[in-house]
């Protein structure tokens, strides 16, 4: 899983490593989800991606219900200021979006919205 998920997301030019990624800075990071979860009455939602080198979890404030296919296995690629969590690591709060249903390099693939 890790080798395919670190040869996905090196084949992307526009991303950096989550290895090499800097607390404090913007950066652009791309992974498979490991882990999605979903809670109600705190209205957010958070996927914790993996590229084979490290992990962030990334986290939004819903205000309805989601409208893309953000799914364990699926690719996701996250841009917004990277932070440290005591508790979650290496983080991203309300980053911009974009869902790979299938995590290679030349599927279309669903974007964010809020990107112009």
């Amino acid at each position: 899983w890790n080798q395919r998920a670190r040869s996905w997301t090196a084949s992307r030019g526009d991303c950096v490593a989550l290895e090499t990624v800097v607390p404090g800075q913007r950066c652009r990071v791309a992974g498979m989800v490991r882990r999605l979860w979903l809670d109600p009455e705190g209205h957010t939602i958070e996927a914790t991606i993996s590229d084979g080198t490290g992990t962030l979890r990334a986290s939004w404030a819903l205000t309805e219900p989601p409208r893309v296919d953000i799914r364990p296995g699926a690719g996701l690629v996250v841009d917004g200021e990277a932070r440290i969590d005591r508790t979650a690591g290496l983080s991203m709060v309300e980053p911009v979006f974009e869902v790979v249903c299938d995590p290679e390099p030349n599927l279309p693939f669903l974007r964010d919205p809020r990107r112009a």
